[in-house]
């Protein structure tokens, strides 16, 4: 009975040392063990996918730790880009596309599609032009003068503003001077009443400030040359009929 008592004792504190761990409470690095962890895995990119290429995740779980790879299939989604045409608006050709990522490319065979212009009509200063390929399809038509007969003068009759041009089309004004004024519609002599001739055309795509048009002689001036002509013309007469009288005097006197 006393050599089993030691060997009672010996066994009990054998026992309490091998079941001392179980009742340690974990350090601060302790972990779950894997096997019975509830995972609650978190999902984090490696390497995107691309249209040809395979794409790689992670997953990691928040609670133990535990990690592992998985890889994805490519996308097959390519990103095509315009990177080259023959087509014109006119003239039927092809439009080539390549892939940013992979390189792969592809071409597609088009038919003309015409000219897009920018506008329905010309304008005076800017013609119908194609917004694709840029070329002027219809040119533009110009300004189209036409006098106003607004002009003013001062109680002498001497010229205040020499009035206005004004474009049919667009309705620019430019104001008229005095030689394109007095020189198409003789202002000088009846600016209310005169009309323009057929063949006096408005200065068109001409600023009126710019038209070179000699001054009209003064009136007084021509009246003073048609009397001029008139006393030469009866200073002649006069002279042929003094030598006809001389000359019918001296046969008389031969007689």
């Amino acid at each position: 009975m006393k050599m089993r008592k030691p060997f009672i004792l010996l066994a009990a504190v054998l026992a309490l040392m091998l079941s001392a761990p179980a009742y340690a409470a974990p350090g601060p690095a302790a972990t779950p063990d894997p096997a019975v962890c509830p995972h609650h895995f978190e999902v984090s990119v490696v390497k995107e996918a691309t249209c040809v290429d395979k794409g790689l995740l992670a997953y990691t779980c928040a609670k133990c730790g535990l990690t592992y790879t998985a890889e994805t299939l490519p996308t097959g989604e390519h990103t095509y880009v315009e990177t080259g045409r023959t087509v014109t608006c006119t003239e039927d050709g092809q439009i080539s596309y390549t892939c940013t990522l992979c390189g792969s490319s592809y071409f597609d065979l088009v038919k003309a599609p015409g000219h897009v212009p920018d506008r329905e009509e010309p304008e005076c200063t800017a013609g119908v032009v194609c917004t694709v390929c840029g070329q002027t399809l219809i040119p533009a038509v110009g300004h189209d003068y036409q006098y106003q007969y607004d002009a003013q003068r001062d109680d002498t009759g001497a010229f205040i503003s020499y009035g206005t041009w004004r474009c049919a089309n667009c309705g620019q004004t430019l104001a008229a001077t005095e030689g394109n004024a007095e020189f198409y519609y003789s202002l000088a002599d009846d600016p209310a009443d005169e009309e323009p001739a057929d063949d006096e055309a408005s200065p068109t795509d001409i600023p009126a400030e710019e038209t070179d048009a000699p001054a009209p002689a003064p009136s007084g001036s021509r009246t003073g040359l048609w009397i001029g002509i008139a006393v030469a013309a009866l200073a002649v007469i006069a002279a042929e009929a003094v030598v006809l009288t001389r000359s019918l005097k001296k046969k008389s006197d031969d007689r």
